[in-house]
């Protein structure tokens, strides 16, 4: 996956660095929001930045069907994980995790619930 990026980089420099920009933007954006208790603008800077690897190439049919079931299922935001190309996706979806498992594992795809929990900072 990384050699297929190098190659659209190669081909097309400054629409690829555009996407770049954007997934950094992303990034910087979901932390911010996250920090701030911005549960939609985290969504949404997830989402973002979802559209911005699959513009890349780096989604593949297996991901896009996680994604959409995740969403269907009630989840906020959801994205691939990883190199891409397939693997693993994750979704965001509080209180209704459950759900998005369940319509997952319908499909044929395999899950788990994973929480945050506040970390305990030095005094």
């Amino acid at each position: 996956m990384v050699e297929k990026v190098r190659r659209r980089w190669e081909a097309d420099r400054p629409g690829v660095e555009r996407v770049f920009d954007l997934i950094g933007a992303c990034v910087v954006r979901g932390v911010e929001a996250l920090a701030g208790g911005e549960m939609r603008r985290f969504a949404d800077m997830i989402n973002r930045n979802q559209e911005a690897l699959d513009g890349l190439g780096l989604s593949c049919p297996q991901v896009d069907a996680m994604i959409g079931i995740a969403r269907d299922a009630g989840a906020d935001a959801a994205k691939l994980t990883g190199a891409g190309g397939g693997g693993c996706v994750f979704a965001l979806a509080p209180g209704r995790e459950e759900r998005v498992l369940d319509a997952w594992r319908f499909h044929g795809f395999a899950g788990w619930k994973v929480s945050a929990r506040p970390q305990e900072r030095p005094a």
